[in-house]
């Protein structure tokens, strides 16, 4: 609701043309969020958002650093990485979040307009990659289920689910496809070729390829029959018979969720 709506008040209020959308505003001043306050006229209201927007922004990069940190640890874990990344001081991945917090430096590009450009080169193929990134999501959440399925494992031996999640997992991974496909069309429309759009858009693809096709000739792993996809590893028992039990619902919002979520 908060994207949906939030874009489609912005495409009211914010006409394509307008001058500022692009333009090159300290903070979130070119955010059409902040331009279509701004048109409104409503006093003060633009600094709020923008606050709000950085305040926002900040909170991302805070768990996006999190995650990533972590991701390198599991990866090191699974032998994918240097051992390095194995190391911890008091249950921190300390050489993880180091190399992390290194990377980030090249975000101080943006603060000069020679290195601009470069920066959004990165961050535009950062962003087309996020779309491939959630394509595996759910190419690997619809296999789990598939293997699921395959083991005779039904729902309610599950932590967590909810009904119809495989289809809308189906129906997400083709619609994540066709926006990752469609993400740099305009370089493809009459008199808008541009090499370099066309690698900032689907740039990433290749790269995901080259990576997953040099492991597989590298390491040649074989791919699991569904029956044999290990669903449990990792888990312990207590942790699939935690003993609780979601509470029936008695208000007709608590309904409401459980007829739409299950």
């Amino acid at each position: 609701m908060f994207y949906i709506l939030g874009v489609l008040a912005v495409g009211i209020l914010v006409p394509y043309n307008d001058p500022n959308l692009g333009a090159n505003k300290p903070g979130a001043g070119a955010s059409p969020f902040v331009i279509d306050i701004t048109r409104l006229g409503i006093p003060v209201l633009p600094h709020i958002i923008n606050a709000m927007l950085l305040t926002s922004a900040w909170s991302c990069g805070l768990e996006l650093f999190y995650a990533s940190t972590r991701a390198l640890y599991a990866m090191a874990v699974d032998g994918k990485t240097p051992r390095l990344f194995l190391f911890t001081w008091r249950g921190v991945p300390t050489f993880c979040v180091l190399a992390v917090w290194v990377v980030t430096w090249i975000a101080f590009m943006s603060a000069s307009n020679n290195s601009l450009t470069v920066f959004t080169w990165l961050t535009s193929i950062v962003g087309s990659g996020n779309l491939l990134i959630y394509c595996v999501f759910h190419i690997t959440y619809i296999r789990f289920r598939r293997a699921q399925k395959a083991q005779g494992v039904t729902d309610d031996q599950r932590p967590w689910f909810r009904k119809h999640q495989y289809r809308y997992s189906i129906v997400s991974l083709a619609f994540y496809i066709v926006i990752y496909l469609t993400n740099g069309f305009k370089v493809f429309t009459r008199g808008n070729w541009s090499v370099a759009n066309f690698i900032f858009a689907y740039f990433s693809g290749f790269l995901f390829l080259a990576a997953y096709l040099g492991y597989k000739l590298l390491k040649r792993p074989s791919m699991s029959p569904l029956e044999q996809v290990t669903l449990h590893a990792g888990r312990k028992q207590a942790d699939m018979d935690d003993g609780y039990t979601e509470p029936e619902p008695r208000t007709r919002l608590q309904k409401f969720n459980r007829w739409l979520w299950g």
